[in-house]
């Protein structure tokens, strides 16, 4: 299945009870997004939470009932 998502304790909590689909990329996408995720950290504080894997979200799937 490829590493863990998100690892991170406290943003995995702000997600909870949220739900969502998430697409993982895989060759070409996944290594453009690390080279671009490379540079943007360098640009932002090193506390700046993130995914650890390039991945497409869609969200709002909320139930009415």
């Amino acid at each position: 299945m490829g590493p863990a998502f998100i690892t991170d304790n406290n943003l995995l909590q702000s997600l909870e009870g949220q739900q969502y689909i998430v697409f993982r990329p895989s060759n070409d996408i996944t290594d453009y997004y690390k080279s671009v995720q490379s540079e943007l950290k360098k640009m932002l504080p090193s506390s700046t939470k993130y995914p650890n894997t390039g991945h497409i979200t869609m969200g709002d799937f909320s139930d009415s009932n």
